[in-house]
């Protein structure tokens, strides 16, 4: 409690003390039906820079409820709060040291509308997020609304994945048919990342995984050969299809060759194989399953890459006449791109 109080008050003299605040960031999830939400207010760091200053105002806003309304009241709420902490420390200072009260700005200085000058409000994507940056737009007359360009990088790789996925279950429709539902077999990158965290994970997070004997196995095998990162899996991230596929691409045939090698140990063993590992050798030994990692692999290279670097540092180019508003040309010369590619598939192999 102490340290929240103490974070808090700090907050509360950084944001009091700006003129304008620049921005605001907020997301909310739940843990057991239990919603929170984290705000924090960015502040340019001084005259001379053009660097935002974020400001944490709390990292778990507890809310009565997931609707946008109690959301973003509760987010408004928490902001004038911080005048109680202005107050008492005011109140303190007064008593102990009452020639520093001036530098303290009053509590009056916690105001919303100090985004009203063009602070932008961002959110993700989702539809109740949407609605709160309405609401919180409606309630500070001149600020503006925008999206979160990392949340929409990751709407487009979804939908990429879902549209990809399809595609090769009705493609590979006859071979499907022919595999033992048993295996849990379908044409899912995301499917397939998930699996290759469980089994080859280093850190051997899935108690039926064999993290640690394929890195004996391949250090045995096939010693200073580079192994790429398997990605953590965990949680519900969609960029995950293309950043979780590199390792899937260059791996692929120690991963094959390890997993043949105690295929073949159990069976001669007379011992019963793992789903796990009889679903990755079948999903691994599909040509067609390889071109989609490699397809997502230079997505995630070629476009994923530079767009997120774009959307977290266009506020440090300035210089360059680039600002946020400005990866709507970003958005448009990638759209112009994959025009090309849709006519010219090859293209994507382009260097």
């Amino acid at each position: 409690v102490v340290i929240e109080v103490i974070g808090e008050t700090v907050a509360a003299i950084k944001l009091g003390a700006a003129d304008s605040w620049k921005q605001v960031w907020t997301d909310a999830t739940s843990r057991r039906q239990i919603p929170f939400a984290a705000l924090i207010i960015g502040l340019l760091g001084s005259e001379d820079s053009d660097e935002l200053d974020p400001v944490v105002v709390s990292s778990c806003i507890f809310t009565e409820d997931e609707k946008a309304d109690t959301q973003a009241a509760g987010l408004i709420d928490k902001i004038e709060s911080l005048k109680n902490r202005l107050s008492r420390l005011i109140e303190e200072l007064k008593a102990k040291h009452p020639d520093s009260v001036d530098s303290i700005p009053t509590p009056d200085s916690i105001d919303v509308n100090k985004l009203g000058a063009g602070g932008v409000i961002m959110t993700d994507t989702c539809n109740t997020a949407q609605k709160i940056r309405r609401i919180l737009v409606e309630h500070i007359d001149g600020a503006i609304d925008l999206d979160c360009m990392n949340h929409l990088r990751n709407v487009w790789i979804g939908g990429m994945e879902k549209a990809l996925s399809k595609y090769l279950n009705e493609l590979l429709r006859g071979s499907l048919d022919e595999i033992d539902p048993m295996l849990r077999v379908t044409a899912s990158i995301s499917a397939l990342i998930r699996a290759i965290d469980k089994e080859f994970s280093l850190s051997a997070n899935y108690p039926k995984g064999h993290g640690e004997l394929f890195l004996e196995w391949l250090r045995e095998k096939h010693p200073g050969v580079l192994l790429f990162h398997v990605e953590r899996a965990s949680g519900s991230r969609q960029d995950l299809s293309t950043e979780g596929s590199m390792a899937i691409f260059m791996n692929y045939p120690y991963y094959v060759e390890f997993l043949d090698e105690q295929l073949r140990k159990l069976k001669k063993a007379n011992q019963q194989a793992s789903i796990l590992q009889q679903n990755l050798f079948v999903v691994l030994t599909s040509n067609e399953m390889i071109a989609l990692a490699r397809l997502m692999s230079i997505l995630h290279i070629s476009v994923f890459m530079p767009f997120r670097f774009l959307a977290g540092k266009c506020q440090e180019f300035k210089k360059h006449k680039f600002g946020a508003a400005d990866m709507s040309r970003v958005m448009n010369t990638l759209h112009e791109k994959l025009n090309l590619i849709k006519d010219d598939p090859e293209l994507i192999l382009d260097p």
